[in-house]
């Protein structure tokens, strides 16, 4: 049995009843300020330190309790599923390089590589499971591509992108970031060494001969 709400409709409700909804919210905010604006006992999340203090200070005031008290749920469930899309991208990627791919492709796939179904994170999986009692997997894929288009997961940063249209279809390609600390960088050979004033403004004449061209070219209007 599903959850019964007071207000099954809320938005229309809220609509109808805006007026009323707005003076009960600034009879709190005056309420909380003439109190000279006490901090909330509640968590305050990084980034949103404006916000939480005012919205839980007014709430905390009103004696609205347990705001923000599944602050730590919410973190340890982001990165849970932030680690399974980081091994279904990944795998993804392994399969498909850098060709830009149809959700349609993705559901072929899946239908013919167990290993492929294992790395859906948990929400695709079931989904999965249900394809065949009416639920569109291809539709589903989709709207889980573009809600966490251009979001980075995992060490290799591997993100959803958009690649185009095919045929009506949404493509996608998965892109990857190697990060600095991976990349192993040669040390660069030694240049030759002017050991004369002569010889270094050899040196330095033979520089500007080589870079001048392209100078010149990004240059167009000298030309």
């Amino acid at each position: 049995m599903g959850r019964k709400f007071k207000h099954p409709d809320l938005k229309a409700w809220v609509a109808v009843n805006r007026g009323e909804i707005i003076a009960a919210l600034l009879t709190l905010a005056r309420a909380w300020f003439a109190a000279g604006r006490p901090a909330p006992s509640s968590a305050i999340p990084g980034g949103y330190e404006s916000w939480a203090t005012v919205v839980g200070g007014i709430l905390e005031h009103a004696g609205v309790s347990g705001f923000l008290s599944n602050l730590q749920n919410v973190y340890e469930k982001a990165d849970e599923e932030t680690a399974e899309w980081a091994e279904f991208l990944e795998a993804l990627s392994k399969r498909n390089g850098e060709e830009a791919f149809t959700t349609a492709d993705v559901v072929f796939d899946l239908e013919n590589d167990s290993d492929l179904v294992a790395t859906l994170p948990e929400d695709l999986s079931t989904d999965w499971a249900k394809r065949n009692t009416g639920v569109s997997f291809v539709r589903r894929l989709g709207k889980a591509f573009s809600a966490r288009e251009g979001r980075r997961h995992g060490e290799m940063e591997a993100r959803i992108e958009r690649a185009g249209e095919a045929r009506n279809a949404v493509k996608w390609r998965v892109e990857r970031t190697i990060p600095a600390r991976l990349l192993q960088f040669q040390p660069a050979e030694p240049g030759p060494v002017a050991e004369s004033a002569a010889e270094e403004m050899e040196l330095l004449a033979g520089i500007a001969k080589r870079i001048q061209p392209t100078f010149i070219a990004a240059r167009p209007w000298q030309m």
